[in-house]
This record gives C-alpha cells, sequence and structure tokens, in this order.
C-alpha cells in the first residue's frame, strides 16, 4: 500500500505532460516554411497544367469559385508554358508570405510568347498555407 500514492502521483504528471503537450501544441500553427514551399509548388505546377480545380484547393475557400471562374476564362486567351517560382518573402512573425511567380505564356490572339513576373499572397492557416491574392495576369 505505501507504493500506491507514488503511482498515482507518476499517472497524474504523465497525464497532465501529455495534456499540455496535445493542447499547448494545438495554439501554435503546425504549418511552417517548407509547407509552404509545398503548397506553392503544387499550386502552381496545377495552375501550370490548367487542372485549376486543384490548383483552388490551395485558394482561401471563399475565393475558390471566383478563382476557376478567373482562371478558366483566362485560359481561353493564353496558353502557359512555364511557371517558375522567383522567391518568397516570408513575414516577420511567420504567417504570411509574398510569393514572385514568373509566368510564360502564349497570347492565343497575337500569337507571341510573353513573360510576366506576378505575386502571390499567402497566410498560414489552421488548415495550412491558402492564398487570399491570387496572381494575376
Amino acid at each position: 500500500m505505501k507504493h500506491a500514492p507514488v503511482v498515482v502521483t507518476v499517472t497524474v504528471v504523465v497525464a497532465a505532460l501529455f495534456g499540455a503537450a496535445l493542447f499547448g501544441g494545438a495554439c501554435a500553427h503546425m504549418y511552417g516554411k517548407d509547407d509552404l514551399d509545398v503548397s506553392v509548388f503544387q499550386h502552381n505546377v496545377n495552375l501550370r497544367w490548367g487542372r485549376l480545380d486543384n490548383a483552388a484547393l490551395t485558394v482561401k475557400p471563399e475565393m475558390r469559385g471566383p478563382f476557376v471562374a478567373a482562371w478558366t476564362a483566362r485560359m481561353q486567351q493564353l496558353e502557359i508554358q512555364d511557371i517558375e517560382v522567383g522567391g518568397v518573402a516570408l513575414s516577420k512573425d511567420g504567417d504570411a508570405a509574398d510569393v514572385s511567380v514568373a509566368v510564360t505564356f502564349v497570347d492565343k490572339a497575337s500569337m507571341t510568347v510573353r513573360t510576366e513576373t506576378v505575386g502571390e499572397h499567402w497566410i498560414r492557416t489552421d488548415d495550412g498555407w491558402l492564398i487570399d491574392k491570387p496572381a494575376q495576369l
């Protein structure tokens, strides 16, 4: 019987530490710079190949419909040849990023090849990194 209180105390301490780790970590965002890099890559590869529904998954939910509609219209006017991420500038607090993207495309009206550098603004959310300002051509 002497040892019963020690076992209970150890059990309570272990449970408290587990709870603190579990719930204390929930306050901080789980997504870091590496996750941003993956999301930026996936979004721009999907955009490059015209997989607009997949590209829209990295856009804020309330902007997905307008994003797909706008890019569907753009794809009638141009054909993307290449997309290259030029740089990622993380905000000081690490919760936002500005991404520079060079888009090479054929303007179907003039049949000319052009390259434009555009910006995307990403924010860190509880669901991962999402675009709140998509690239505009």
